[in-house]
């Protein structure tokens, strides 16, 4: 039987210009892999509305002139 090596973790990676790029860490046994991330998936958003936090898109404002 095979231990899971650590506990989950959350990482902050880089510091984008409109976004703040994170990674969430998680182990498990092969076999339960794709439940684990279509679970994640399907509670991440909703989560991160709950809390109050937006995920940011690319925006661009673009200027015209009349001749």
């Amino acid at each position: 039987v095979l231990s899971l090596p650590k506990k989950p973790e959350f990482l902050i990676v880089k510091y984008d210009d409109s976004a703040i790029i994170v990674r969430l860490r998680l182990y498990s046994n092969t076999n339960n892999w794709y439940a684990l991330y279509s679970d994640l998936m399907k509670k991440l958003k909703p989560a991160l509305d709950k809390a109050g936090i937006e995920i940011p898109y690319p925006q661009r404002v673009i200027h015209t002139k009349s001749h």
